[in-house]
């Protein structure tokens, strides 16, 4: 008689089979890499920008009906109607001055605007406060958080502490925004205004006018020993990714495909169309009228020049540098702008996100 059985047999060779199926994936990727595989750049977007919004809004619906709404304001006539949880506000009587912000404590309640279309200068509500209408937020008033269901305007050196959600946000600098602002259509910012994370189908900075005297963006030049990549090397049909040991200079008017990893600075020269991702140890350059149609990811800064665009996810380590009239992302295609310092000049546009991990700026260029 055998010692193991033919079913003992088989229990023990399944075992090592459903033991070993964690690493068979691994054990795939070894076998089938090679020198030519495309490189992925990390695009998962962060957790809920209107997060806040969003939860805030629950809590109105479950709270109150229309009908409930109609009834006290029938009962209240033209005052402010206040409850345990809620102000109806027809009028500016229970706003405190600026003066007193350091006197003043959290207000629980949530201020409904009504009838107030605007929030005076200098006045201060320390709670969270929501309007159905367009509004108006006066020069150096302040809010904790608000939701407006219309178009927001902010007057320079308004200040809304922690939130701020719209459906179209105009925001007047110099100001700061909070460490959230989002939009369900659109945000625009002036010059000089400060911001953390921005998230709405479309982000601008208002063009410059004409009279406003404004130079054009100088790329610097690459060291004398950068390795130099021509338009008569350009091979749109070579998909193979291509790595570089040291600094990168390609020329004006120069196509490639593929993607590009270059463990140097790399310099992109003008009217260039870079069809791939681009990952960069140093610091990246690119010039005036240059289009990248991919991910960027770059250890260092980015600076672009005037008329730039990037269609895909950017993340940058240290700063990011837009020029004049810069495009990141797409209407089609929104993405995620992410740096420790953003400057946005003035004619630029993102699609999607902007997170500024240690501050944002809007500049003239």
């Amino acid at each position: 008689m055998p010692l193991i059985s033919t079913d003992h047999l088989f229990l023990v060779f399944a075992f090592f089979i459903i033991a070993a199926l964690p690493a068979l994936p691994a054990a795939l990727y070894a076998l089938t890499s090679t020198a030519a595989e495309p490189l992925h750049v990390p695009s998962n977007r962060d957790d809920d920008p209107r997060y806040f919004s969003n939860s805030f809004m629950a809590l109105l619906k479950n709270d109150l009906s229309s009908h409930q709404v109609t009834q006290l304001l029938q009962r209240t006539g033209h005052e402010n109607a206040i409850m345990d949880k809620y102000i109806f506000v027809r009028d500016t009587s229970f706003l405190k001055p600026v003066s007193e912000l350091k006197q003043e404590k959290t207000d629980q309640r949530i201020c409904l605007f009504n009838d107030l279309a605007r929030l005076p200068e200098e006045t201060l509500w320390l709670g969270d406060a929501y309007t159905p209408k367009d509004f108006e937020v006066g020069k150096k008033a302040i809010l904790r958080t608000l939701r407006c269901d219309g178009k927001l305007l902010l007057h320079p050196e308004s200040r809304i502490i922690r939130w701020v959600d719209a459906t179209w946000i105009y925001a007047m600098g110099p100001l700061t925004l909070p460490g959230r602002t989002s939009a369900r259509q659109r945000i625009s910012l002036s010059i000089g205004i400060q911001f953390e994370r921005l998230f709405a189908p479309l982000i601008e900075v208002f063009e410059l006018d004409a009279s406003t005297p404004h130079e054009p963006i100088v790329i610097p030049s690459p060291p004398g020993n950068t390795e130099r990549w021509s338009h008569q090397h350009d091979d749109t049909q070579n998909q193979q990714r291509k790595v570089f040991d040291d600094h990168l200079y390609i020329d004006d008017n120069t196509s490639l495909s593929g993607d590009i990893v270059c463990h140097g600075d790399l310099y992109l020269g003008k009217n260039c169309r870079c069809e791939g991702n681009l990952k960069v140890d140093g610091n990246l350059y690119v010039d005036y009228g240059t289009a990248i149609e991919g991910h960027v990811f770059c250890l260092g800064d980015v600076h672009m020049g005037n008329d730039c665009q990037i269609n895909g996810m950017t993340s940058v380590l240290n700063q990011f540098h837009s020029g004049l009239n810069c495009v990141v992302g797409s209407e089609k295609q929104p993405i995620t702008l992410a740096a420790g310092e953003i400057n946005l000049s003035a004619g630029s546009r993102v699609y999607g996100q902007i997170i500024a991990r240690k501050k944002g700026l809007t500049t003239y260029a």
